[in-house]
């Protein structure tokens, strides 16, 4: 869409497009920019059985929890949410208390 190979470069060329917030998914990170803060966070799936609808998995997890949140917290939300989701095929049927969970033991050093 860009032309750019930098994750981060793109993000910034899409918001100067005139997008106000960008996600931009990548198999090793999911990354948030809204102009003015750039977000990461990696993806810790433990294996990649459910690869497959990543992308819709990432995009709702963040948009649900963007309602009520900052753009970190939404971002981590998200990442955790698509990294559990990988592990299993078919889509994810995790609840809210999966994901927390989820963040507790594969993102301590996120979680609030």
């Amino acid at each position: 869409m860009t032309g750019l190979t930098d994750r981060y470069e793109a993000a910034k060329a899409l918001y100067a497009m005139g997008a106000k917030e960008v996600v931009i998914t990548h198999n090793s990170e999911v990354i948030a920019y809204d102009g003015t803060t750039m977000c990461s966070c990696p993806i810790r799936a433990r294996n990649l059985s459910g690869r497959t609808g990543r992308g819709d998995t990432t995009f709702c997890a963040y948009i649900n929890e963007r309602l009520d949140h900052d753009m970190e917290t939404a971002l981590l939300y998200a990442t955790a949410t698509v990294s559990n989701k990988m592990e299993v095929p078919g889509p994810y049927r995790g609840t809210r208390a999966d994901v927390e969970r989820y963040i507790r033991s594969y993102y301590p050093e996120y979680a609030r």
